[in-house]
Formats: structure tokens, C-alpha cells, sequence
């Protein structure tokens, strides 16, 4: 039996819009959160496709509401708005490009989240002493249409 790779915790990456940009200093956490649908008939089909079930992107970002293109300001302004993402669970290394192959044993995971404002805290914090520390929100945005598994990087 091979080893258990497993995901390690430090490595995911998260990318959005359809330029793909890469978010890697504004976000701390990303989850999918899956959730039966409730529906009085579902056919085999459905069930076999994953047909029967909603999903949820919750990210925790960095407030920064003085940068023009951050993902703050993104959720700020686009309330409503259909928002591409793809995360690379095994990382992205912009240094070296190791692990930047997407394939069967590298996926990623493509799909469109509903941006809204988060439910609570939306700007500022309690204090904290640390001097790299900073203010951050966690929002949870409903996916429309469901996940993709990318296992071939895409074509011309």
C-alpha cells in the first residue's frame, strides 16, 4: 500500500476572477463546505453526479480596504456579483513551479461563488499587540453550479 500523501495544511492556494489572480497574501483559511439539498425526489443520476447537494466557499481575508484590487474591496463593491475561484490544494510555488502541474494526483477545484458581506463583522477588530498581525473577515459565499475537479491543464 502507497503512503497516505494527504494535504498539508500551509500549502493551499487560492486564485480568482478569470485572470486567475493568486491571493496568497490576503487569505489565511479557504473551506468548501458541502450540504445536502432538500428535495422531495432526486433521481439515481443526480445522486451519482452530485447533483444532490449545495456548496459553500468560506475564505478568511485580510481587511484592506486601501488596496484597489484586493479582495476586500473586490467583496465590497461586487455584492452580488459571480466570482471565479479555483484552489490548488497542494499549493502553487511561484519560485521554483514545483507541484504547478495540474493532474490526476494534483488536482485543483474551479467553480463560482455568489459574493455577499459577511454575516457579523465586516471592518475592524480587537486590539492585539502583534505588529504583523491584522484585522481579518470570514465570509461564506454560496457556489453556483456546483465544483469542478481540473485534472489536465487547460488547452490553447
Amino acid at each position: 500500500m502507497a503512503p497516505v500523501r494527504g494535504l498539508g495544511t500551509r500549502a493551499v492556494t487560492f486564485f480568482t476572477g478569470s485572470g486567475l489572480t493568486a491571493r496568497k497574501f490576503e487569505v489565511d483559511q479557504v473551506v468548501i463546505n458541502s450540504d445536502e439539498l432538500d428535495q422531495d425526489w432526486l433521481s439515481f443520476g443526480d445522486e451519482q453526479e452530485g447533483e444532490g447537494y449545495s456548496f459553500t466557499l468560506g475564505v478568511r481575508m485580510v481587511q484592506d480596504p486601501g488596496t484597489a484590487d484586493s479582495l476586500w474591496n473586490y467583496m465590497f463593491e461586487n455584492r452580488g456579483a459571480s466570482l471565479a475561484f479555483r484552489i490548488h490544494p497542494n499549493g502553487w510555488n511561484f519560485n521554483t513551479k514545483a507541484n504547478n502541474t495540474i493532474s490526476a494526483t494534483n488536482p485543483a477545484f474551479d467553480g463560482v461563488a455568489i459574493v455577499s458581506l459577511p454575516s457579523g463583522t465586516l471592518l475592524g477588530g480587537e486590539l492585539d499587540r502583534s505588529r504583523t498581525n491584522r484585522f481579518t473577515v470570514e465570509v461564506e459565499w454560496q457556489v453556483d453550479g456546483g465544483l469542478t475537479r481540473v485534472t489536465a491543464p487547460a488547452g490553447p
